[in-house]
């Protein structure tokens, strides 16, 4: 649950949570590249879309969060993905919040452990 009164104008967050990839239907541990910008090689990055109150159907910020705290990707065990966002000055009330995993490899599968948004 999260309640969206506490995302206030200005107001910033940390997403984080701990990510590992496996090769598809396996418990091998998968490989990604941190700072490729080729959707075949990317590790997964979560987007997270703010809507208001102004215009609900439409997103109003779209962020894209793909910060690992570790310069090299550990295919062993899980990495930690941490991100600071900030809540739009002009955004009127925030009345939805769409968080997806996405972007990375479709042959790999994806486990999520210790998710976290909590403000800065």
């Amino acid at each position: 649950f999260m309640d969206y009164r506490c995302l206030t104008p200005n107001s910033s967050w940390t997403l984080r949570a701990r990510i590992k990839v496996f090769d598809v239907g396996t418990n091998v541990g998968g490989t990604c590249d941190l700072t490729s910008t080729s959707s075949s090689t990317w590790c997964p990055q979560f987007r997270v879309r703010i809507y208001d109150d102004v215009n609900p159907s439409s997103i109003h910020t779209d962020f894209k969060l793909r910060n690992y705290v570790s310069p090299t990707w550990d295919s062993n065990g899980f990495n930690l993905l941490e991100n600071t966002f900030t809540i739009p000055a002009g955004i009127n009330a925030v009345t939805r919040v769409v968080i997806i995993l996405r972007d990375f490899r479709t042959d790999l599968d994806v486990a999520v452990d210790d998710f976290s948004i909590t403000p800065v």
